[in-house]
């Protein structure tokens, strides 16, 4: 028993390590991100195909509303997608069996709005400002073997920022969450002289 735990404690120190990193590249890539002119709808989608499955593994119902206008923005297409496929996550494992998800793109001259709603067990308004900081987790019942280390929600804001967006969340205990992420639709490289 003495051995396990110290293989689980390991095994705990090696995840937070990688999520530092994780973090760390995430706070970085305003200097590499890779802008493209990408199809914003499709990026969307794919995050949306890709965890159907999970979805409906926990009896969850996920939907999709695209924009229906060409909805184009430059980012940096693999950054995104971790941004999305992390909030989406979330609102999976944090929606009971027979909840509901809910992703919607919408788009003006100006912005991509990406918006991920559901009706889970929400986010008490103590801990909502606090979620998106360093290690903070607002369910202090749940065990850091099984989820992250509290750094998944940093890294999506440090890398939304990076592309000069911004994410927000509003949330009600009992009722559910929705994460707002924000994108210009024109990216504007990250000068040293703004630091």
């Amino acid at each position: 028993q003495r051995l396990q735990d110290i293989y689980d404690e390991l095994i705990r120190l090696s995840r937070l390590v990688n999520d530092l990193e994780r973090l760390s590249e995430a706070e970085s890539a305003r200097f590499s991100l890779h802008a493209r002119r990408t199809n914003m709808v499709e990026l969307a989608r794919a995050v949306y195909s890709n965890f159907l499955p999970l979805a409906r593994s926990k009896g969850i119902k996920l939907t999709f509303e695209p924009a229906y206008v060409p909805c184009y923005a430059e980012v940096d297409r693999d950054k995104i997608v971790q941004v999305l496929s992390n909030i989406v996550s979330n609102a999976i494992k944090y929606t009971p069996e027979g909840g509901q998800v809910h992703i919607r793109v919408s788009y003006n001259v100006e912005w991509t709005v990406i918006r991920c709603e559901d009706n889970g067990i929400g986010v008490s308004e103590q801990d909502l400002p606090y979620i998106f900081n360093r290690l903070y987790r607002a369910d202090k019942s749940r065990s850091r073997f099984s989820g992250g280390v509290g750094l998944g929600l940093s890294i999506a804001k440090a890398l939304v920022e990076a592309h000069n967006g911004t994410i927000k969340a509003e949330s009600e205990l009992g009722v559910g969450s929705t994460f707002t992420v924000t994108l210009p639709i024109q990216f504007k490289p990250y000068m040293v002289d703004q630091a």
